[in-house]
């Protein structure tokens, strides 16, 4: 795989800031990773703390929800139900759970 993700996702879904982003970004550089997905809070490390000269080459992408994530690995556009309702409309709408907080059967 080319893409490299961390951060620590709450029961809601938003992203929340993790340590070690100096580290762990630079370990996947090195791992040959060309997209890493990081918490929009965790973007003054990656300026501050990586030389750009580093960063060549790779895409870094802020993310505030585990939504953000998603609709980026899978595309903007989730599919429709029989009523043609979308995943994301009815989430927002609160019918159903989002795909991170739905429990596996």
């Amino acid at each position: 795989s080319d893409t490299a993700v961390t951060g620590e996702v709450t029961l809601r879904g938003h992203v929340l800031p993790v340590g070690g982003i100096r580290d762990k970004v630079l370990a996947a550089i090195r791992g040959g990773v060309k997209h890493v997905l990081l918490p929009v809070a965790n973007k003054r490390h990656v300026l501050e703390d990586i030389p750009a000269k580093s960063l060549e080459g790779v895409e870094i992408h802020y993310l505030k929800t585990v939504d953000e994530a998603l609709d980026w690995v899978f595309g903007a556009t989730l599919a429709v139900d029989d009523r043609g309702v979308s995943a994301k409309e009815a989430t927002s709408a609160g019918r159903v759970a989002p795909l991170s907080m739905r429990s596996r059967l």
